[in-house]
């Protein structure tokens, strides 16, 4: 019992044997074929998606090389272009160049030329002028030796240089008249002196010294007039700025910028009708501006008249404000009121009108006034220089007090 148990036993494990090998065949064989399977799917998809990948680097190569055919094919044509433009561009500049500087040598050859004719002109005038300097440093030698005289015009008669004779002879004739009009020197009666001075306006003169005797003419009889006139006010004690200023000489024969400041010492206020006005004065002989602007105020100055002074100065508007105008620099209207003694106050009023600054400040400086210098540097903004000048001023003064309460504003912004 026990053997045939042992034998159940054997065939029942021999039968799970063969079983499991059975099985495990199986499943190898199973294993093996799907394996295969796979390995063949692989192989198909790898195969398959070699052929998708060539044909799809195929299909970019094409595309690229056919990208790079046309994109070399427009850079070729741009380039084409650009080679066009480029030697469009150079044959224009080559054609703009070449007009220009063609102009410019027609410009250099017709200043060239200009100036060869200028150069020409001026050597001639020169030597014109050299001539003609040589003849009257010859004819006035002659004038002075009648002898030589006589002897050069019989010489020249001879040879038939007439051109030359005339000049001299015009010469000798000018030169009689010159000398005729330089008598009334010695005529004392000033009415004879008039008579005389008229006699010399007809005389042939060249048109200068012809303009010049009229002028001195007509000088002459506005000083009668006016000395005439201001003689009796004097006498008269009618006019009260001879009262308080008398004439140092009368008017009679002083130049003109001297008879024109008498006008202004004396007759300033009067309407420019009359023959003693300084307006008058100034249009009939010519005065300009400048010169007669300088002779009225030193007059006017001198009198004390400041505000008349005052109202010389036009007065332009800027932005609604106000400024004083002088036709010269302020700093020559210090001088000349300088000169005539001025007050402190006015002084100062002007030389705050200097437009520099540093010629403000020294003139400030020089006729000692405080308050000019004070407000500059306070304009500067310069806090040493201020506190340095508080050392010139007079301690306890009222521009001391002024500096001190610069100083301590704390509202001004020093730049030091």
């Amino acid at each position: 019992m026990f053997i045939y148990s042992c034998l159940f036993c054997f065939k029942a494990v021999y039968c799970l044997f063969q079983s499991c090998l059975l099985f495990v065949s199986e499943l190898f064989i199973v294993c093996f074929r799907a394996v295969y399977c796979l390995f063949q799917s692989c192989l198909l998809f790898v195969s398959e998606l070699f052929i998708v990948c060539f044909k799809a680097v195929y299909c970019l190569f094409q595309s690229c090389l056919l990208f790079v055919s046309k994109l070399f094919i427009v850079c070729f044509k741009a380039v084409y272009c650009l080679f066009q433009s480029c030697l469009l561009f150079v044959s224009e500049l080559f054609i703009v160049c070449f007009r220009a500087v063609y102009c410019l040598f027609q410009s250099c050859l017709l200043f060239v030329s200009e100036l060869f004719i200028v150069c020409f002109r001026a050597v001639y005038c020169l030597f014109q002028s050299c001539l003609l300097f040589v003849s009257e440093l010859l004819f006035r030698e002659l004038g002075c030796r009648q002898t030589a005289l006589r002897h050069f015009i019989r010489y020249l008669t001879e040879t038939k240089e007439l051109t030359l004779l005339m000049e001299l002879l015009r010469y000798v004739h000018t030169l009689l008249h010159l000398l005729q009009y330089k008598d009334h020197l010695n005529i004392a009666d000033i009415n004879k002196r008039r008579d005389f001075l008229k006699s010399c306006v007809s005389l042939p003169f060249s048109a200068d010294d012809s303009a010049h005797v009229q002028h001195h003419l007509a000088l002459l009889e506005r000083q009668i007039q006016i000395e005439v006139s201001d003689r009796e006010a004097e006498r008269g004690g009618q006019t009260d700025v001879f009262q308080k200023f008398p004439r140092e000489a009368p008017v009679l024969h002083m130049p003109l910028i001297n008879t024109l400041y008498y006008s202004c010492l004396y007759h300033y206020t009067e309407p420019q009708e009359n023959y003693s006005s300084p307006l008058n004065i100034r249009n009939t002989f010519r005065v300009s501006e400048k010169q007669f602007f300088i002779t009225a105020l030193a007059a006017r100055s001198k009198l004390g008249a400041w505000l008349d002074v005052d109202t010389m100065f036009t007065n332009r508007k800027w932005f609604g404000f106000t400024k004083k105008k002088s036709p010269i620099g302020f700093h020559r209207v210090v001088d000349i009121l300088h000169r005539s003694s001025a007050p402190s106050q006015v002084l100062q009023k002007y030389i705050g009108l200097v437009d520099d600054t540093e010629r403000r400040i020294s003139l400030a400086q020089r006729h000692k006034c405080h308050d000019v210098v004070i407000n500059t540097y306070r304009e500067l903004r310069d806090r040493q220089l201020l506190l340095g000048y508080r050392g010139r001023v007079e301690p306890g003064s009222e521009q001391e007090v002024t500096i001190d309460r610069l100083l301590g504003n704390t509202q001004i912004r020093w730049k030091n």
